[in-house]
């Protein structure tokens, strides 16, 4: 399960700092070294990653992820999370670039943390 859960971690990584590229997150440098953080720590411990995920996204974001809940996506604030992973708070980056981008874009990123979500519970 864990390394399903890096797959798939690694493919939404890859498919986040496409936006990048896309012009659709010039505001969101952090992207651009998401994936090679990603694969890096996949590389030197492939536990830590959803471990890491877990914490910081499924246990604070969870619910709101579950029920896409774009509202709760747009309204918090989240630097205290960010704070907690050196600035690079996957919600957070999400945020950022949300407004730019088209419904099946959204629903393509909804479905990526979904299915992480329930991969990260079903590995703990």
């Amino acid at each position: 399960m864990l390394a399903i859960f890096n797959q798939k971690l690694l493919d939404f990584a890859s498919d986040i700092s496409c936006l990048r590229a896309s012009g659709k997150a010039d505001d969101v440098p952090a992207l651009d070294i998401l994936k090679p953080s990603v694969e890096m720590i996949i590389q030197f411990d492939p536990k830590k990653s959803q471990a890491v995920f877990h914490e910081c996204v499924v246990e604070r974001y969870g619910p709101q992820i579950e029920l896409r809940d774009e509202k709760f996506l747009l309204e918090n604030d989240y630097k205290e999370s960010a704070a907690d992973l050196g600035d690079t708070d996957i919600v957070d980056m999400v945020k950022k670039v949300w407004t730019n981008l088209n419904v099946a874009e959204k629903n393509a990123i909804w479905d990526h943390l979904s299915l992480l979500v329930m991969l990260s519970k079903r590995c703990t």
